[in-house]
């Protein structure tokens, strides 16, 4: 594993492994330990994280995701990259469903997934249909894309309208 040579080692399943080793203990006395596949813990829910030892005795916590890919894809190709798990589900971390991309790339693939609630909405608040007669699509000054319910935007056009006359007859 970049990083981490001589330490631990990615699996193509991944998984993350520790590899023996021989030490000295506070005591001056040489120990050896056994390497193992590391235990890897939801962190916040979405990943799987385990945490290894560099020199010092401080952890550090890494994404299992991202230890894989960079082990079997190599490093990010661009600063922006993030990886990518092509069947939909965080804790799928094998080598051949991991890949480098970009932002957009992960969003569309949330998306494609159907793990993104606004792209799951069959209606608006006001229980209306979104069918493709009652739906406007429309770009917002940055660039995003959304959709309005029709029926809806009529409505507040209307009371808009109608509260635009009172105060200005």
């Amino acid at each position: 594993m970049p990083g981490f040579e001589g330490r631990y080692q990615a699996s193509s399943e991944g998984q993350i492994r520790s590899l023996a080793r021989e030490y000295i203990n506070s005591r001056g006395a040489h120990r050896k330990t056994p390497g193992r596949v590391l235990s890897a813990c939801a962190g916040g829910g979405r990943y799987l994280n385990v945490n290894l030892f560099r020199d010092s005795a401080t952890p550090e916590s890494w994404k299992v995701h991202q230890l894989v890919c960079r082990t079997f894809h190599g490093d990010k190709p661009f600063p922006e990259a993030v990886v990518r798990h092509l069947d939909g589900n965080s804790f799928n971390n094998r080598a051949g469903n991991l890949r480098w991309g970009t932002p957009t790339e992960n969003s569309f693939d949330v998306v494609r997934h159907g793990r993104n609630h606004n792209a799951n909405k069959t209606g608006c608040i006001n229980g209306h249909a979104y069918t493709p007669d009652n739906v406007v699509y429309y770009t917002t000054p940055s660039g995003q894309r959304m959709r309005k319910c029709k029926a809806c935007k009529r409505n507040w056009s209307r009371r808009d309208y109608a509260a635009k006359r009172r105060r200005h007859p």
